[in-house]
């Protein structure tokens, strides 16, 4: 009589690039090898062709959720979403060439962080990427003053805001800090560069008219702390609730192993029963999930419960691939073998 037995052989953990993700926090730290220089501080500079040149700064706090695929401590990806930043406010004055003095000052400003277009790459050997990539932007706020005996105002938006991309080289920095049983815990500091902000306010009209320029100019770092799922198979018992389960466990009593519900692409509490071997007509059969697998699963066979299993011959399976692979959708036949055990082996 065939027994059927949907155990688990093994886990072998692999290195493979794990998409994970963290909330970062900006930094006011002093700038390495530049004096006086300060990340997440905008250096402000109000110029135009008739009035004189004023300097002040405004700096910026907030967060912005930063997501990486790692792998052995390195990333090829980061792409920055739901960056929150504000600025302090910040003014300026002074002299105008056609007469008397102008005033600018900028109150309520926030903005966004955030990768231009997504995903962000990086160089994994050095770390480094195109500061270019991300966009930082005041997407409220408003700038008011005067000059040439007129006031003005604006107001910035989502639709016309005070926005730069960084310029240069970036940089990701993953290093080790220790781990848990499902994780190994890196502290994270992405620094990007070169941030350009620019805006312009015409002031007057016709020949007493001049050109306000306001433009700000710096570098933001953000770090946190990023856990990284020692396997697949560990960051689907996170994302599921059952962080660090063993594979073969039965998180809901279903009878199947936690590691073939997780190679079947099902949920923890999901019921595999339908999606193991089972009788058919002629042999037996393998339904799997519509959504697809997600982890390479063997058809095994042995004899005898004491002799070794053996992944069975591919040309067996109605599918002729044997690991069926990450994906694969569909119904498998497999054709009966007298006094032969099977079962469904997973190895990560």
């Amino acid at each position: 009589m065939l027994r059927i037995l949907p155990l688990l052989v093994s886990s072998t953990l692999l290195a493979e690039a794990r998409p994970v993700s963290t909330l970062l926090t900006l930094q006011n730290d002093p700038i390495p090898g530049q004096p006086g220089k300060t990340y997440g501080v905008l250096d402000i500079t109000v110029s135009g062709p008739l009035v004189s040149t004023s300097q002040t700064t405004t700096a910026l706090s907030g967060t912005v959720t930063a997501a990486l695929d790692v792998e052995s401590g390195q990333t090829t990806e980061l792409t920055l979403s739901n960056g929150v930043v504000s600025a302090t406010d910040f003014s300026a004055s002074g002299s105008v060439t056609l007469g008397g003095t102008y005033q600018v000052s900028a109150t309520g400003l926030d903005g966004t962080f955030e990768t231009v277009s997504p995903p962000g790459l990086v160089q994994a050997s050095t770390g480094e990427f195109n500061a270019n990539q991300h966009r930082f932007a005041v997407t409220s706020g408003t700038v008011t003053g005067s000059a040439l005996g007129q006031t003005f105002f604006e107001q910035f938006t989502a639709v016309d805001p005070f926005e730069g991309v960084g310029s240069g080289l970036g940089s990701v920095t993953l290093t080790p800090i220790g781990s848990t049983a499902t994780s190994d815990v890196f502290d994270l500091v992405v620094i990007v560069p070169g941030i350009s902000v620019t805006d312009s306010v015409v002031v007057g009209s016709g020949l007493a008219s001049t050109t306000v320029n306001v433009t700000g100019e710096g570098s933001i770092k953000a770090v946190g702390q990023l856990e990284v799922p020692k396997s697949d198979y560990l960051a689907w018992t996170l994302a599921e609730g059952i962080p660090g389960a063993d594979g073969q466990a039965d998180a809901n009593g279903d009878g199947i192993p936690n590691a073939i519900a997780w190679a079947l692409g099902l949920g923890a509490m999901d019921s595999a029963r339908e999606h193991v071997l089972r009788p058919a007509a002629g042999g037996y059969e393998l339904v799997l999930p519509a959504t697809g697998t997600v982890a390479p699963i063997t058809v095994e066979a042995s004899d005898r419960l004491m002799n070794p299993f053996q992944p069975v011959l591919p040309a067996r399976l109605s599918s002729g691939i044997n690991p069926i692979l990450p994906g694969a959708t569909g119904t498998i036949t497999l054709g009966r073998v007298p006094g032969e055990f099977l079962r469904l082996s997973v190895v990560e």
